[in-house]
């Protein structure tokens, strides 16, 4: 299946992007926040109108280690990741829901956000550290972005 890279993101196609940044804009602005898209070429997804700048990925649930099958999502920033760290305040992380996570008690796509920057070229996430883990108090924690928005001057 081919690939489509957007943002350092990658999506099968253009909706699957489109479809990721679009529930993400309407998850924060559902809580409150007041976001708009960016431009395409802009190293960030969305901003509030304080600038505070928010980078969306999106992975589907899939095997993210080959040597030992391990389920979860595998996010890829792009070979200038690192430059484009310094220019994002924030990821969310939608995490595309498959029926097989219904046994962990998963039934809707998750929203991770972490602060950037987060100075890796990728990121694989497990169930077991999604929601046990170092990760588990970052899901849905947009409250984080908003506290960080009411901060600046």
């Amino acid at each position: 299946m081919d690939c489509c890279f957007y943002n350092g993101d990658v999506a099968y196609d253009d909706t699957d992007w489109n479809k990721a940044q679009s529930r993400v804009a309407q998850w924060l602005r559902n809580r409150g926040l007041s976001v708009k898209h960016a431009g395409y070429f802009s190293p960030f997804s969305l901003f509030t109108p304080k600038m505070t700048r928010i980078g969306v990925r999106w992975s589907a649930y899939k095997q993210i280690e080959y040597d030992q099958p391990q389920m979860g999502w595998k996010i890829c920033f792009g070979n200038n990741a690192l430059s484009r760290d310094r220019q994002v305040d924030f990821y969310v992380f939608f995490l595309d829901i498959d029926p097989a996570l219904s046994q962990f008690g998963i039934k809707r796509p998750l929203f991770l956000v972490l602060r950037a920057p987060l100075q890796r070229r990728s990121l694989a996430i497990s169930v077991q550290n999604l929601l046990t883990g170092k990760w588990a108090k970052d899901i849905d924690n947009w409250r984080a972005i908003q506290e960080f928005d009411e901060a600046k001057q």
